[in-house]
């Protein structure tokens, strides 16, 4: 039953507006339910959930994948490149990790905190001649490293 306010609330909107299509229209020109007796009729049909007739899986395909001959001989092929490629990297790593200091450390803050200590000449000349070692050795590594 629905409350008296609503019905005529309903019933303002249905005249300005039109009545709904479907169901019978009382006196009222209120469709789907009867304000004389207060009986409601159903202006809808609640939708059923159907449950499919075949389950339907996710695809995925790595049995087959991984069970293919010719996957399993790239896999093996691209497993020893990328070894061969690792120990490279390695030895080329060690070589450039002796420079770390120069690409880790914040000139700026590094020049800051020098200054700070209000150096003497020959702290500069001690600092300098650091980076200079550093340049010469550099410049000895191998080419292909360069």
């Amino acid at each position: 039953m629905f409350p008296l306010g609503l019905v005529k609330l309903s019933n303002y909107f249905l005249r300005r507006f039109g009545s709904a299509k479907g169901g019978r229209e009382n006196g009222n020109g209120f469709n789907g339910v009867n304000c004389d007796s207060g009986k409601e009729m159903k202006l809808y049909s609640a939708k059923k959930e159907e449950k499919p007739v075949i389950a339907e899986k996710p695809s995925n395909f790595f049995k087959t994948v991984s069970e293919s001959k010719e996957v399993a001989k790239m896999y093996s092929m691209l497993s020893g490149c990328m070894q061969g490629v690792k120990m490279e990297f390695t030895v080329f790593s060690k070589i450039w990790d002796a420079y770390r200091h120069v690409w880790e450390t914040d000139r700026e803050d590094t020049i800051t905190i020098f200054v700070k200590k209000k150096p003497k000449l020959k702290d500069f000349e001690n600092e300098l001649h650091k980076y200079q070692m550093a340049k010469s050795q550099l410049t000895t590594e191998k080419i292909e490293y360069r």
